[in-house]
């Protein structure tokens, strides 16, 4: 990773709120495209996964 979790994480607690629940999306080792219906997950050992649905933001 280029910056530290640490980094990453005071950066945006800076302009945004940052609440429980909330991730963070730091890319990965190699291109993945992400489309609407994918599932983006996280995990931590010991405590369990976090799973959001992709889908489309609504349009104004």
């Amino acid at each position: 990773m280029r910056f530290r979790p640490w980094q990453i994480v005071a950066f945006h607690s800076l302009v945004m709120t940052l609440l429980p629940g909330d991730a963070i999306m730091t890319g990965t080792p190699g291109a993945v495209v992400i489309a609407e219906g994918d599932a983006a997950e996280c995990r931590i050992e010991g405590i369990g996964a976090l799973t959001n649905p992709v889908g489309r933001l609504p349009q104004p």
